[in-house]
């Protein structure tokens, strides 16, 4: 995979462990202080998404000794249904743990093609309660709950906040990746552990 030259200049010179900042919008994972911070920008609705998580997750558990994570929600506007799909993973992840949240995403991504052919298919409402159920189904809360904390301003602000976030810094699409804040284009086409290997020890070499 070929690296930007100035890109590797710019990882390198992050190669000494310095403290992770809290970081501005997304679930951040992995030790306080770290050499390398991954950030991946996704879409609960995206196939693309879909096929790069599992990767990106696998990579992470095996080397979070030193890797940092940060999953930011990235709904983009023109997939059906993203928006409110996005905003039950966000109402999960400002209330309940960060392993709910990573499973409220799995939840989502088995069940991606089916509720994207029911979204066609169906009203809003009946969408609606799908979500719902997922999320309850990720967290062990009540209908209710869920539902009025997906309807509540503290999780649409947020998430609004999270959309206006990436697209401050200008990312393209889903997924996409930052490697100590650095745009990585390349890193959107890896869907193997082998592949993210690849990449970090082109950086660090």
């Amino acid at each position: 995979m070929i690296i930007i030259g100035s890109l590797i200049l710019v990882l390198a010179a992050a190669t000494q462990v310095t403290p992770i900042p809290h970081p501005y919008d997304g679930l951040f994972l992995g030790p306080l202080r770290s050499n390398y911070t991954l950030e991946l920008f996704m879409d609960h609705l995206d196939p693309q998404s879909k096929l790069a998580y599992p990767s990106v997750m696998q990579y992470y558990n095996q080397n979070q000794k030193w890797l940092g994570l940060i999953i930011h929600i990235f709904p983009l506007s023109y997939r059906l249904l993203s928006f409110n799909v996005a905003l039950a993973g966000r109402f999960i992840q400002m209330n309940y743990t960060s392993t709910n949240f990573t499973s409220y995403i799995d939840i989502m991504f088995q069940k991606q093609e089916a509720f994207i052919q029911q979204a066609n298919q169906n009203d809003f409402q009946t969408m609606q309660n799908t979500v719902t159920l997922y999320a309850m189904q990720a967290t062990g809360a009540s209908f209710n709950t869920i539902l009025n904390g997906m309807n509540a301003y503290a999780a649409n602000r947020s998430l609004r906040n999270s959309y206006d976030f990436a697209c401050s810094i200008k990312m393209p699409g889903t997924p996409s990746y930052l490697i100590n804040g650095v745009w990585v284009p390349d890193a959107s086409n890896i869907t193997t552990v082998s592949g993210w290997q690849q990449l970090f020890n082109s950086i660090s070499n």
